[in-house]
């Protein structure tokens, strides 16, 4: 086990929502690049649940996920690693901490599905 803290507590919030934070209060902030963790800070501060900036979810790798439930088209989902392995443990799907994610898991994220018996 990892000491860091679970990437689940945070869903990826779009940069440009951070940036347009900033501008509305005065904080200044430029178009490309890293945020200052004041900006960070002040963006966080008075967010309730999931949806907070999380500078790790911004630069982390993401994958794919398609899932196909029968008689509709296929589900995409594109999602940071550290938030599907997350959620794949929570749901006790059997996944290591590091190395590749199995489709199924994949396709289970896609759908919705993960945790829930077949």
């Amino acid at each position: 086990m990892s000491n860091t803290t679970p990437a689940v507590e945070y869903t990826a919030v779009k940069p440009s929502e951070v940036r347009a934070f900033a501008k509305a209060n005065g904080i200044p902030v430029g178009s490309k690049g890293r945020f200052s963790q004041s900006l960070v800070d002040a963006f966080n501060k008075g967010k309730r649940g999931p949806k907070r900036y999380n500078e790790t979810l911004d630069f982390a790798p993401h994958v794919l996920c398609v899932g196909k439930v029968k008689g509709r088209p296929p589900v995409r989902k594109v999602v940071a690693v550290p938030v599907l392995r997350a959620a794949a443990l929570a749901a006790g799907e059997p996944i290591g901490e590091r190395g590749r994610i199995p489709a199924t898991v994949k396709a289970k994220y896609a759908v919705g599905t993960l945790g829930q018996s077949e």
